[in-house]
């Protein structure tokens, strides 16, 4: 009887690692995209799509390849207030899925910041994109 009883309880621990292993692999199927991933996504519409085409309609291709080398290292920092005014709102469906997990409020606008990397040869998908604060608290 004790045997079984261990058997029983091996597969109930056994099961229950398995589902939590593939629930956390596929949370964003489960969960929707996190919130990394849309600050993320909303950070390289607002690059490719708005920063970087304004900025090449006003320099010249050396004085944008300069301004963005000069860029490289420190970012171009932009937080989700200022992604929220992009377009008219454009990015408004990303930001407001960005949301505190557990109490489904909004992260901090102001303080969540996106931070974007140009890199060589600067053209407008030449960078690489990080979440550098995230205040969900």
């Amino acid at each position: 009887m004790k045997k079984i009883i261990l058997i029983i309880c091996g597969a109930l621990v056994l099961l229950t690692a398995i589902a939590f292993f593939v629930l956390k692999q596929n949370e964003a199927l489960f969960f929707g995209p996190s919130n990394e991933e849309l600050a993320i996504r909303a950070g390289r519409i607002w690059y490719e799509t708005g920063f970087y085409r304004t900025e090449a309609s006003i320099k010249t291709e050396s004085e944008l390849k300069e301004y963005l080398a000069s860029r490289s290292e420190l970012g171009l920092i932009i937080n989700l207030e200022n992604l929220l005014t992009f377009n008219n709102g454009e990015l408004s469906d990303y930001i407001d899925k960005i949301v505190n997990r557990r109490t489904n409020e909004p992260c901090n606008i102001k303080t969540t910041l996106v931070a974007i990397f140009p890199k060589e040869p600067f053209g407008p998908t030449d960078y690489t994109i990080e979440v550098a604060k995230l205040d969900c608290d």
